[in-house]
């Protein structure tokens, strides 16, 4: 009896040391339950999830690496959500490329009760990393439409290969755009966006021949290209001038830009007209589209400097008066304003400009907010000031 009680506790102990028994940490070899092919599979579900729909909402979220418990608490709070539609893995599920983190990933990420889609990290290369997502998740490289929005997710980890094959795949991703035209929209989705050390922009043949020159010279060439106007605009009033024509630049997804504006005050009360020189710097917080071609833009805020160019005004004051006589600047004013715009995209391929956007602003500047300031007799009409204008988008 004591025999049998031991020869089944020997078989017990070895059963589960079977769990126990690691060949080596990048052994690529997947254990029976892990998952296959997720992505495939779960394109289709989302496909079905999202037939019909004209609002589709989804996480992006990645980095899970080494933060299982994190992750346990993402999908316990997502499995509790009704509006998410589907969830995108910006790879990285691993810190060290083993293969025992993607299945850690996978046990937790399974739970999930919305599909979900990944991408490959540069974390996950490393090793045979590659190979082994390549068995869990399917292509490195791959797409999707969803309603009438096409996902391209890039594997753009190229620092990891050596820059021994195309990453990003350009050619994949310009077949991929190439086929876009029936969707309203393409998102491409990566894991190290262009500017990261991961990414590179630059075939192997040239990577051998670039040296310091090379670089300087790109640098330069980069640097000119910023400097490019984006836009000109034209603006009535204001209390800039009667009329200001520009250019500028916008940037940071279009949220912010800075105008330089020539403008002429006519000739009334002076003797001459005056020219004057305004740097202006508008925010954007939000562009709603109102359609394929309108958006609009609910609140344009900002500041501008505004320089009138005549010797009988001046920055400071003239020596002829006594320090601290005069301790404003006649010269230059300062405003800040708010108001809203709207802007039609037109065809580039029959007109000059991408689009063409009309505005108006309501303004004070720094003198008419000191008068007003425990005056009740002054009226906003009295110290604020309206304008009008036009901006041509060219790049």
């Amino acid at each position: 009896m004591l025999l049998k009680k031991y020869i089944c506790l020997s078989a017990a102990t070895l059963l589960t040391a079977c769990d126990l028994i690691d060949y080596h940490p990048y052994d690529g070899r997947l254990d029976s339950d892990t998952s296959r092919e997720i992505n495939p599979t779960n394109i289709e579900r989302i496909e079905k999830v999202c037939e019909g729909k004209d609002t589709i909402r989804f996480i992006f979220m990645g980095d899970t690496q080494r933060s299982y418990n994190e992750t346990e608490d993402f999908v316990k709070y997502v499995n509790q959500l009704d509006s998410i539609d589907f969830i995108i893995h910006g790879g990285d599920y691993t810190e060290f490329g083993l293969k025992k983190e993607f299945e850690w990933n996978d046990d937790i990420l399974s739970k999930l009760k919305v599909p979900y889609v990944g991408l490959i990290g540069n974390h996950d290369v490393i090793g045979n990393g590659d190979q082994v997502f390549r068995k869990i998740f399917g292509n490195e490289n791959f797409s999707f439409v969803v309603s009438d929005v096409k996902f391209v997710c890039l594997n753009t980890n190229a620092i990891e290969y050596d820059y021994s094959h195309p990453v990003p795949d350009f050619n994949f991703l310009k077949n991929e755009i190439a086929d876009s035209t029936r969707n309203k929209r393409t998102i491409v989705v990566m894991h190290a966006p262009p500017g990261n050390e991961q990414f590179d922009n630059i075939p192997l043949t040239l990577h051998a021949q670039e040296d310091k020159y090379t670089k300087r010279v790109q640098r330069y060439e980069n640097a000119w290209q910023r400097v490019i106007p984006r836009y000109t605009k034209v603006q009535f009033a204001g209390s800039m001038a009667m009329l200001s024509v520009g250019t500028g630049w916008n940037y940071y997804r279009n949220h912010w830009e800075t105008d330089m504006l020539l403008g002429i005050v006519p000739r009334n009360a002076n003797d001459h007209a005056n020219v004057t020189f305004t740097l202006k710097q508008n925010y954007f917080p939000w562009n709603i589209d109102l359609g394929e071609k309108v958006s609009f833009e609910p609140l344009c805020c900002g500041i501008y400097v505004n320089f009138l160019f005549d010797r009988d005004f001046w920055a400071k004051q003239p020596n002829k008066y006594p320090p601290g006589y005069y301790w404003f600047s006649t010269r230059i004013r300062n405003h800040i304003f708010i108001g809203e715009r709207i802007t039609l995209k037109l065809n580039p391929n029959s007109s000059w400009h991408k689009s063409i956007s009309f505005f108006y602003e309501l303004s004070t500047c720094d003198l008419y907010i000191i008068n007003a300031i425990g005056n009740s007799y002054l009226k906003p009409k009295d110290y604020l000031s309206l304008s009008f204008g036009v901006k041509l988008q060219i790049l």
